[in-house]
């Protein structure tokens, strides 16, 4: 496979996961695991085989980020959370596709692709 493709194109890949390894890695230090340092090699490149497995774009259950011990927790249809956060994702999708712009949250190191599909439950 690699013979069909140009070096550039390869070069550009492997920069890019790279770039996608250390945002990931600096998100997870400064949110999710701030205090678990120690396991955020293991998340990334947990999330990094899924996308080496064709699985980019999976969903996310909390079962399994619980597992890999980060902390998050479901929020409760018809709640004020849950209400708030789907009026905000309505607000950043609407604010997106009316003026066009692609949907990325831009961090210090990047971006994160906020082309999130809700799912009640």
């Amino acid at each position: 496979m690699l013979d069909s493709m140009e070096v550039t194109d390869v070069m550009e890949s492997i920069k890019a996961q790279n770039a996608t390894k250390q945002m990931a890695k600096d998100l997870l230090e400064d949110g999710l695991l701030v205090n678990k340092k120690e396991k955020i090699v293991d998340i990334v490149e947990w999330f990094m085989k899924a996308g080496e497995e064709e699985q980019h774009g999976k969903h996310l259950y909390a079962t399994d980020l619980q597992a890999k011990g980060i902390d998050v927790s479901v929020v409760k249809i018809g709640t004020k959370k849950d209400k708030c956060l789907a009026e905000l994702q309505f607000r950043i999708d609407r604010y997106c596709n009316t003026k066009g712009l692609a949907k990325y949250i831009v961090s210090r190191n990047g971006g994160i692709d906020l082309s999130v599909q809700l799912k009640r439950m």
